[in-house]
Parts: structure tokens; C-alpha cells; sequence
């Protein structure tokens, strides 16, 4: 496993699954999964040996076929303790590759439906749970590619958590595949130049 150089790690973080599958808050999950279906869909998700509640496939860059890009689910914990999940096996990617470049996929409830942002390294958390979470075990140096989600008219923290909870009706997920996919594979590209 990681044999070739790597250049970029795609994390996409949520809760456990398959309870939280599907839903608002794991779109990370989700993004990266549809990102594996485009680039390489005859490779399949793995289990990381040691890692528990991690998946991955290894690709090549479409755009620099000599790199190798690792994508990551988390699939065995909650969003606020993803760091203690994922933080480990970054470290030891890191300890292989010490250019390598972290980005994680995650929700932007202030964000539409369709929106696609690349942060950089160092930038606010926003108050995400997950990303306090990975800089916290971490510190602040991933990219952190957040997918808007819509937020709910009303702003009371049940209502906004029963919102994310919830999982996505098919028209949005449809949107996800065809204008967010695209937007997300962009900003990744000019990553790896």
C-alpha cells in the first residue's frame, strides 16, 4: 500500500456509516465516492489494514499520470472526533512523502447546493466540528474543499441539526453529480500543478 510517490490525500470526512449514509453532513463521504466513480470506477474502496472505519483506493493524477492520489472515506466514527480517525494514518503518509498535499471534503451548510470551495492550508474553520476536530490532532495544514449543502430557513440548532442529519432527496444528489463533480475535480487539478 503507498508505494509510488503521492502527492495529494482526498479525505472525506462524516459520521459513522452506514447509519449517517447518505446524508447532508457526510457529503465529504460522498463527494469523494463519486470522484473514485469518474477517475477510476474499476477500482474499488478498501479497508486500510490498521485503520479502522478508513477506506481507500490509490489512482493515478489524470493530469500528471506519474502521481498517485489516495482517496479516503471515514466511515467508523462521529464528525467531531474525525481527527483522532484519520490524523494517524496521515502521519504515516507523511512519513513516506513529506510534500504530500491533505485536502478534505466536507459540508458547507452556508454554502448552495452546487457550490464547490478550495481553501487553503491555515484558513477558519468555520466552526466545523470536523475541522476542528483534524486541527486540533492535526494542525492547520490541509486544504479543505467544502461542498455547499443549502441551510434551512430556520436557524434553531435542532432544526439545523435535524437538516444535516438528513439524507439527501435524489434531485440534489443529482446536482452533486452533475455540477458539483465537475467544480470539485477542477479545483483538485490546480492542486497538482
Amino acid at each position: 500500500m503507498f508505494k509510488r510517490t503521492l502527492h495529494m490525500c482526498v479525505t472525506g470526512i462524516g459520521n459513522m456509516e452506514p447509519k449517517f449514509s447518505g446524508t447532508r453532513h457526510n457529503v465529504g463521504n460522498i463527494m469523494v465516492r463519486m470522484i473514485q466513480e469518474q477517475i477510476c470506477h474499476e477500482k474499488q474502496f478498501q479497508p486500510v489494514p490498521g485503520f479502522k472505519g478508513i477506506q481507500y483506493v490509490s489512482v493515478r493524477d489524470p493530469t500528471h499520470p506519474d502521481n498517485i492520489i489516495t482517496l479516503l472515506i471515514c466511515t467508523g466514527g462521529y464528525m467531531n472526533q474525525i481527527g483522532k480517525l484519520v490524523v494517524p494514518l496521515w502521519r504515516r503518509l507523511t512519513s513516506k512523502d513529506p510534500k504530500i498535499k491533505f485536502v478534505v471534503a466536507h459540508d458547507e451548510l452556508d454554502r448552495p447546493l452546487g457550490h464547490v470551495q478550495l481553501r487553503s492550508p491555515g484558513t477558519s474553520s468555520r466552526g466545523h466540528n470536523g475541522l476542528k476536530s483534524l486541527t486540533a490532532c492535526y494542525g492547520p495544514a490541509f486544504y479543505k474543499l467544502g461542498v455547499g449543502i443549502d441551510r434551512p430557513i430556520s436557524r434553531s440548532q435542532g432544526e439545523v441539526a435535524e437538516y444535516v442529519l438528513s439524507k439527501f432527496p435524489s434531485s440534489s444528489l443529482d446536482v452533486l453529480r452533475e455540477v458539483t463533480l465537475s467544480k470539485a475535480l477542477d479545483k483538485l487539478s490546480s492542486l497538482s500543478h
